[in-house]
This record gives structure tokens, sequence and C-alpha cells, in this order.
């Protein structure tokens, strides 16, 4: 993450301190809407969102069986900018 700082602070024109808690506070807000099942879009990047997963029986590698519960889970999907980038 250090990495991520020091390039904000360094785009941005502003100390390391203070990129570094906005980076910080912008993770937090996505992590808050996605737990509440908000859809987080992020322009030239993609979209975050919590998807449900069905409950599934599963088989590990000793052959035993059990019941995998459902829930959420988080969901990235890159924007069209950002998959033609890579």
């Amino acid at each position: 993450m250090n990495d991520v700082f020091n390039r904000v602070a360094a785009d941005a024109g502003i100390p390391k301190k203070k990129a570094r808690r906005a980076v910080r506070s912008m993770v937090l807000l996505i992590r808050e809407a996605v737990t509440m099942q908000d859809r987080v879009t992020l322009t030239d990047l993609g979209t975050f969102r919590a998807r449900r997963r069905r409950s599934k029986t599963i088989q590990n590698f000793a052959g035993e069986r059990f019941t995998r519960p459902s829930g959420l889970k988080v969901s990235f999907s890159p924007s069209r900018s950002f998959k033609s980038s890579v």
C-alpha cells in the first residue's frame, strides 16, 4: 500500500500523511457501502457490490463432504476502459 500512498501524494501534490488518510478513507467508504449492499462505482475503474451466494455441498481433498452456507460475497466488475487498458 505504501506505493499507492506515495503515488497519490506525488500526483496530488500533498503530503504522504494526507494521501494515506484519503486512500484509507476511500477504502473504508467502499467497504461500508458494500456491507450495506450498495453498489460503488468508480469511473474508469469499475463497480464493487455484494452478491448473494447460495449454499452448496462441496468436497475436500480427503473426500469429506460438507455444506458451505449461503451468504454474501464481494464482487468487482471492471469498467470497459479498465479492461481495455490491461
